[in-house]
C-alpha cells in the first residue's frame, strides 16, 4: 500500500487523468481478481480478468493484447505495473 491506496488502486489513480475507468482493462489471476473487483469498484468486473492458467508477465501481456485487438482492433494498449 502507498498510503490509505494499494498499488492497483494507485495505478488507475494515475490514469484517471488520460483513460476512463470504463477504458481500464486488468489481468491478474484467480488469487488476487476478486480483491481487485473490490478495490475498484470503478472499473468494470467484466473487464478484470483472470488468466487462465498463472504464466508469468509476457504470456499475460500477450493475452491481454489478444483480447483487446479482438475487441478493437485500433484500441491504444499499455501496460502499467503498479510500482512501488
Amino acid at each position: 500500500m502507498t498510503g490509505e491506496r494499494t498499488l492497483i488502486q494507485a495505478t488507475v489513480d494515475r490514469l484517471a487523468p488520460v483513460i476512463a475507468p470504463e477504458r481500464i482493462w486488468i489481468l491478474t489471476n484467480d488469487f488476487v481478481r476478486d480483491e481487485i473487483v473490490r478495490q475498484l469498484p470503478e472499473v468494470p468486473a467484466s473487464q478484470i480478468i483472470a488468466e487462465p492458467a498463472q504464466r508469468n508477465t509476457a504470456p499475460a501481456i500477450a493475452l491481454a493484447a489478444h483480447i483487446l485487438h479482438s475487441i478493437d482492433p485500433k484500441a491504444v494498449f499499455g501496460v502499467f505495473p503498479p510500482i512501488m
